[in-house]
């Protein structure tokens, strides 16, 4: 089941408990059930049921004269003061109900739809509080996990000598770097062992991703990747480097990989170090995107990147549950495409 259709699913059966089920499929607000249904269904029995409140006000104002000659003629004092109180009951009651009878028909079924729309809220907030106890953001590595995602790539000594020389100079001690950008390569799609049916559902992951962004941050144009953290022997050096697995849009690569190196980090692979996402801003490099969202996936076996071209769009609206969500998702969507357990 797609993440968008997952969505409404989870909004449909919530709404369908609070009577808002129409709210949600476009169509007219749904009536009030029972009794309150049956008088208030439109703004003109609205009206009528308030004029006969205060016509009901009137006669029951006069008939205190009525009252006052029955009572007058009793002679028994207890009577008397019965049907004095149940008057004056009476008369409360109908003087209540006419003052704080809404005025505005249109005020009053927006209030009502906003109160439950206010429990509606309570409800998934109620769920999502049971998601984050039902769960932990583990942040030990997941050696086993990132030893059969590791497979995936050719050694890097089949790859070519431009390649080589990056992953020379980053396992050097010596090396020193003024960018980060110098500790970055591309791989061709040659260098993956993935099957076109994993590089689809790889694909169809990230494309889902970009999706449900908008629904959970607003905005639009979103893009993302998916890096897995591979290892492997370089020179009789263990290498480790954040290779991107999918991307969305999908482009003639999937993009730029980072070697880990002394010093100057990526900003992936910052937020892997740190075990946690963060936010950072491209807006003053020449980048398709100003900003992103770097979501370190459970176990550290990988980071979801999600870039955006409004520089803001992330430090206003994302939260830690936001984010703890999309990792535990993409960490068990990516597992489950290429066939990984734990």
């Amino acid at each position: 089941m797609s993440l968008k259709r997952s969505i409404k699913d989870i909004l449909d059966q919530a709404a369908k408990q609070e009577g808002l089920e129409e709210e949600y499929n476009k169509q007219s607000f749904s009536k009030w059930k029972g009794l309150i249904n049956n008088w208030l269904k439109d703004s003109k029995t609205y009206n009528k049921f308030k004029s006969f409140l205060f016509f009901t006000q009137i006669f029951i104002g006069g008939a205190s004269v009525g009252v006052a000659i029955l009572v007058k003629d009793i002679q028994t004092t207890y009577i008397a003061v019965s049907i004095w109180m149940v008057y004056a009951v009476v008369n409360i009651f109908v003087n209540l109900v006419y003052r704080f009878y809404p005025d505005d028909y249109e005020k009053f079924s927006k209030d009502v739809k906003l109160i439950k729309l206010i429990a509606l809220s309570e409800r998934l907030a109620g769920k999502l509080a049971l998601f984050e106890k039902l769960t932990e953001h583990d942040i030990i590595d997941n050696r086993e996990v990132i030893e059969q995602m590791s497979y995936r790539i050719k050694d890097y000594s089949e790859m070519n000598d431009e390649i080589k020389q990056v992953f020379e100079k980053c396992i050097n001690p010596k090396s020193r770097f003024s960018s980060s950008r110098e500790t970055n390569i591309t791989l061709s799609l040659d260098d993956y062992e993935l099957s076109d049916k994993e590089k689809v559902k790889l694909n169809h992951i990230t494309r889902e991703i970009s999706e449900t962004a908008q629904t959970l941050f607003g905005g639009k144009n979103y893009s993302a990747k998916i890096y897995l953290r591979i290892i492997k022997k370089f020179n009789d050096e263990e290498v480790e480097i954040l290779v991107p697995f999918s991307r969305f849009p999908t482009k003639e690569n999937f993009g730029s990989s980072w070697i880990k190196s002394r010093g100057n980090l990526s900003s992936v692979w910052e937020c892997l170090e740190r075990g946690k996402e963060q936010v950072v801003d491209f807006s003053e490099q020449d980048l398709y995107y100003k900003s992103i969202l770097a979501i370190c996936l459970p176990g550290r076996i990988g980071v979801l990147a999600i870039h955006n071209e409004d520089d803001e769009v992330f430090k206003v609206n994302v939260s830690e549950l936001d984010c703890k969500a999309l990792a535990l998702v993409t960490k068990q969507l990516v597992m489950e495409a290429l066939e990984v357990h734990e």
